[in-house]
């Protein structure tokens, strides 16, 4: 600030009417009172700084000190009166034998506060605060200086409020006490995504094989998931593992007439607490079934599909939960064409198959999950069928009245084999993979309106500098940008993760390096956590084999 600001600190002796005579600094004789004097303070408003303590009395002829503390860039600049002196910010009255006034000068005093950031690169979105002083940092950066100057003696504290498309910065030396300079010592690093192995499945009777349809993170914090074989019959099997990487079976599927076996899908949890999937193999007639069970690992079999051409078989995929209280999926087999079906099933097991995908006509349902959109209607990707038998995108209403939005022609200039889900980005439009297809074949992430309007956004190039034949879809995260893995391509052929940006710009984050000591051939969707760190799962590598549980930030 350019102006200085003043404090006085009035020191008066109060002189009542019978101690008149003991005012000029003595007492009065015979009296054992003895003159006392006090200072009080009073701050001009906005000015800045302290002075402690607030008020004192002393003994007349005494002596007294108060301490001045800077406050928003004032510093001490000088006393005047009572004969004191100032060493620093104290200053200490002389013998006191009179009423006198003591005048402080706070001169405005700040600096900035700054340093070095490195591996920032060209990525963009990186975000600086100092306490409510925010900076946005630009793409290419190697330093930086927080808008606002802080005063000096008071303390600072640079933090990352944002991290960066594609990267994660930590600060060194980001806190501290301005000392009459400015501060150039901050540092700020940023480096690509890091990867985490949480866990490896060991399989065997207490332990699961091979994971299979993502994760969920459960409203207790935990993440829930399921593997296709191990546990104690080796059907497999559904385990809780902790963000930290503590994990417990909580249930072997039996298999037979009376249990499922197998899953092909992940879970979901619903509004009572309980998560739901399906298997897809086991049940009554061996064509899988849909399954509940608490999170303490009480499981319910409440459907088993009959299969043939009035009903599904071989459910896959991750349930629905829609907004009218059921749940939606999709089979790999059974109806009218043996091709799957598109299904409703309540939560107390009440199930109805909607629509039949007939070969002749419409094709293969994959093992994709069903979406509910903004609009209230389901979205679906189905592997096969469609106009060119290459697959395609569907719309269905609640009641099962089925539309083709888009149909993948294939060849190098689109994708197919749309394994995946769909999702609806925030901008309105849905985003999804495909296994085939795209400029090299090995490929391609696509959008599509809701009227059918198709962009190819990326096309995978394989190799070991990018992944390949995804067979999972996508996620929005935080930060906007798409989010997704491909079983094969990177640096070891094991698989990467990628992110990629609404406008198509894709950046490899990390690439899977097997074996005993990392995942292998990530197939399912990631999560993000209430933490805002990715977790997923590979279908192998590990200590056994079996696969892994991963983050990645």
């Amino acid at each position: 600030m350019s102006f200085v600001a003043q404090r006085l600190l009035r020191l008066s002796v109060p002189c009542a009417a019978i101690m008149l005579a003991a005012c000029g600094g003595g007492s009065s004789s015979g009296s054992s009172i003895p003159n006392v004097v006090t200072y009080d303070v009073s701050a001009t408003a906005g000015s800045g700084g302290s002075i402690s303590p607030a008020s004192v009395m002393v003994n007349a002829n005494g002596t007294t000190t108060f301490t001045v503390t800077p406050d928003s860039g004032y510093a001490i600049s000088g006393v005047t009166g009572c004969g004191g002196t100032l060493s620093g910010n104290t200053y200490t009255t002389g013998a006191i034998s009179g009423n006198c006034t003591v005048t402080a000068s706070f001169g405005s005093s700040t600096y900035s506060v700054g340093g070095a950031i490195t591996g920032l690169g060209t990525a963009t979105g990186l975000v600086l605060v100092n306490g409510s002083d925010t900076l946005s940092v630009p793409a290419g950066a190697t330093s930086f200086t927080m808008p606002t100057s802080v005063g000096n003696g008071l303390t600072y504290d640079v933090t990352v409020k944002v991290h960066p498309t594609a990267l994660s910065c930590s600060v060194a030396s980001g806190a501290g006490t301005v000392n009459g300079a400015n501060v150039t010592t901050v540092s700020v690093s940023c480096k690509t995504g890091t990867e985490s192995l949480l866990y490896s499945f060991t399989g065997g009777a207490m332990d699961g094989v091979n994971p299979w349809g993502g994760l969920i993170q459960a409203n207790d914090g935990n993440l829930y998931g399921v593997t296709s074989s191990g546990g104690a019959s080796n059907h497999g099997t559904v385990f809780k593992i902790t963000p930290g990487g503590s994990e417990s079976l909580l249930y072997s599927f039996a298999g037979g007439p009376t249990d499922g076996a197998h899953p092909q899908g992940g879970l979901v949890q619903a509004s009572d607490g309980s998560l739901y999937g399906v298997t897809a193999l086991g049940g009554a007639s061996g064509n899988g079934v849909v399954y509940k069970i608490t999170p303490s690992g009480t499981e319910t079999v409440l459907y088993s599909f009959a299969g043939g051409t009035t009903d599904g078989a071989n459910p896959a995929g991750n349930l629905l939960d829609a907004g009218d209280g059921n749940f939606y999926g999709l089979t790999l087999a059974g109806g009218a064409g043996n091709s799957g079906v598109l299904y409703r099933i309540t939560p107390g097991g009440n199930e109805v198959m909607l629509d039949s995908f007939v070969a002749s006509a419409s094709a293969i349902a994959g093992g994709a999950s069903v979406i509910q959109a903004t609009d209230g209607n389901l979205y679906a990707l189905i592997a096969d069928g469609g106009a060119s038998g290459k697959g395609a995108f569907i719309k269905s209403t609640l009641s099962g009245s089925v539309t083709y939005v888009y149909s993948f022609p294939g060849g190098s200039t689109d994708g197919w084999l749309a394994i995946g889900s769909p999702i609806q980005a925030a901008d309105g439009d849905f985003y999804g993979a495909t296994a085939a297809g795209g400029a090299t074949g090995n490929g391609a992430v696509f959008r599509i309106t809701a009227a059918g309007a198709e962009t190819v956004l990326y096309s995978f190039s394989g190799g070991t500098t990018d992944g390949e034949e995804p067979e999972s879809g996508l996620i929005q995260a935080a930060d906007g940008n798409l989010y997704g893995v491909t079983p094969y391509g990177g640096a070891d052929n094991d698989g990467v993760v990628y992110r990629l940006t609404l406008g198509g710009a894709e950046t490899v984050l990390y690439s899977f390096a097997g074996g005993t000591t990392d995942g292998a051939n990530p197939q399912e969707d990631l999560i993000q956590a209430n933490d805002g760190t990715l977790y997923g799962v590979t279908y192998g590598g590990g200590a056994s084999g079996d696969g892994t549980v991963f983050e990645i930030n």
